[in-house]
């Protein structure tokens, strides 16, 4: 993927239909071993690179068959990949980390159509769904709420009401909870608090929602 420069290299080398298989075996990963889930999260980026620059087609939105399952499931590229997120950002903590790194990579980076807007609303759940419940499950370790807040506020980003009733349908007063703890993050001057300009950015964007 990183050495494609044309659209037509994409046709002869079948990436779209490679994708398409890997995306249906990342969607069931059950491994979860450091090394290899690195090449996976690099792996993301890369098919997020390729998608952005010559898929002219999007391919990376077209539903087609799983390649894991009798029943005939139908999902798209983006779909599978997803899942594979969602499962990471609820497995060990640096697996949370680029889990949370891939999120506002998959909401903002994909060209996403009228047609595909169901998707992106389905994966933005799905995300703040697995990262939410992290979060509930680690508040007495700090290190991984930062990843975690900013993950829930890129999916906030895109449906601010849909994601509102998912917090609070997760935990009574759910959303309120999430909002306190970016809050206290943005203004921390230490540690978990913002650190980089995108993070700064992304948490300034969630307060004008």
């Amino acid at each position: 993927m990183r050495c494609i420069k044309t659209m037509d290299e994409v046709v002869e080398l079948k990436l779209r239909e490679l994708l398409a298989a890997w995306a249906s075996m990342i969607a069931d990963w059950h491994a979860w071993e450091e090394e290899e889930d690195l090449a996976v999260f690099t792996s993301i980026q890369e098919a997020v690179n390729l998608h952005r620059q010559y898929d002219y087609a999007n391919f990376f939105m077209e539903r087609v068959p799983s390649q894991n399952t009798s029943h005939g499931t139908i999902h798209s590229i983006i779909d599978g990949i997803s899942a594979f997120v969602s499962a990471g950002i609820t497995a060990y903590p640096s697996a949370t980390r680029r889990a949370c790194s891939c999120v506002h990579v998959l909401l903002h980076v994909p060209r996403f159509s009228v047609e595909t807007q169901a998707i992106k609303q389905s994966i933005a759940v799905a995300f703040a769904v697995a990262a939410f419940s992290r979060f509930k499950d680690i508040q007495e370790s700090s290190g991984l709420w930062k990843p975690l807040l900013l993950a829930i506020s890129s999916c906030y980003i895109s449906y601010p009401e849909n994601i509102e009733q998912v917090l609070e349908k997760e935990q009574d007063k759910g959303f309120t909870i999430w909002a306190c703890a970016l809050a206290d993050i943005s203004t921390s001057s230490s540690e978990p608090g913002l650190s980089s300009e995108s993070e700064i950015k992304l948490a300034g964007k969630v307060s004008q929602v």
